[in-house]
């Protein structure tokens, strides 16, 4: 089992950084000057996922449900080494190198399924060999 301790915010954000593929040594100063509710909010995870959402918001389809958009983002963020690639600034508000990547990749959102009744079949007994 894995211990972690968490010291104070900074820690937060740092192993929030690391799930989409930052080393433990990044510099946050940028992302805390550009999103103040990461200073503020006591959920520092759901203020992750809210500047996740809207940074995706602007690439993805409308009609996907909040966590489909946030798991979308990440899953592509971390497939196209977002991180190594543009460091932190591939997260702050005004950054869209990476649009064209996300809006190209060839993930596609299975539609909802329909449940319906089958209507009765009559089923005809075949003969196989005479």
């Amino acid at each position: 089992m894995v211990k972690i301790r968490v010291h104070s915010r900074d820690d937060i954000i740092k192993a929030y950084l690391r799930e989409l593929g930052y080393g433990a040594d990044i510099d946050i100063s940028k992302l805390l000057a550009s999103y103040e509710s990461l200073n503020q909010q006591d959920d520092i995870s759901k203020s992750f996922d809210d500047i996740i959402y809207n940074k995706a918001k602007k690439v993805f389809s409308k009609d996907l449900s909040k966590m489909q958009l946030v798991a979308l983002y990440k899953a592509l963020f971390i497939e196209g080494k977002n991180a190594e690639k543009y460091g932190i600034d591939a997260l702050l508000p005004d950054f869209d190198k990476s649009d064209e990547y996300f809006k190209k990749s060839a993930f596609f959102i299975v539609p909802y399924y329909k449940v319906s009744v089958i209507p009765t079949q009559k089923i005809e007994p075949i003969a196989l060999h005479k």
